[in-house]
């Protein structure tokens, strides 16, 4: 087994290959069962400032109304504010982050920034509670659809690339002491990489990069001296 571990071709890269599909499938499984909990609570928030119709780029029902909402608490909290008695809003006195809409602009505000953008955009179309409950009921059904191939090949490359920063990493300092291949380290970290990277996912615990390069270190200079100790 151990033979079969450090000495067979591409043993790492199936490794990751199952690494990326547990990933893939736990993230996925946990998307939509959030949606489908947090779902309802953030669609009756939403419909709390519905229906609006937007036609030839503003906002033409509902007219004259002013709709406020506040979420969170403190630096986190974040403004919904539907302002339709005026064309566009004074950047300027726009308070606290969070999304602003007049008749023909919404504003985007975050720290500092603030972006604008135009209605023009928008199709014409009246977005209501019927138009909401269809697009929920999409995301339900098709969120982990989309999440999971995105899920499996992000931490596939992601995966890959971090293993082999680290085996350069890693190489240099292992040649101090061994004069051991660049395969051979690549094999022992990609296992070590995949390892880690499963407690991590399961237990929720932040080993950080400096902690995880230590790790693997000393998994590469333990299994060395067994090799050598062994020979």
């Amino acid at each position: 087994m151990k033979d079969f571990l450090l000495n067979k071709k591409w043993v790492g890269f199936f490794a990751l290959l199952i690494y990326a599909l547990i990933v893939a499938v736990f993230v996925s499984k946990s998307s939509k069962e959030a949606v489908l909990r947090y779902g309802p609570t953030v669609a009756a928030e939403i419909e709390y400032f519905l229906p609006i119709t937007v036609e030839n780029g503003e906002i033409v029902e509902p007219q004259d109304t002013i709709i406020s909402k506040t979420y969170g608490e403190g630096w986190q909290s974040a403004n919904v504010v539907l302002n339709t008695r005026v064309d566009e809003l004074e950047p300027s006195s726009l308070q606290g982050q969070g999304i602003y809409l007049s008749r023909k602009y919404m504003y985007t505000v975050s720290g500092s920034k603030i972006e604008i953008h135009s209605l023009k955009d928008l199709p014409n179309a009246t977005f209501d509670k019927e138009g909401l409950d269809s697009a929920l009921d999409y995301v339900e059904k098709n969120v982990g659809r989309y999440i999971f191939p995105f899920m499996f090949f992000s931490v596939l490359i992601g995966g890959m690339l971090g293993a082999l920063l680290y085996t350069v990493v890693m190489h240099w300092l292992m040649a101090i002491v061994f004069k051991v291949g660049f395969a051979h380290t690549l094999r022992i970290n990609t296992l070590s990489y995949v390892g880690i990277s499963l407690i991590i996912l399961f237990t929720s615990i932040n080993l950080g990069i400096l902690l995880t390069l230590l790790i693997m270190l000393g998994i590469n200079f333990a299994v060395n001296f067994a090799l050598k100790a062994n020979a």
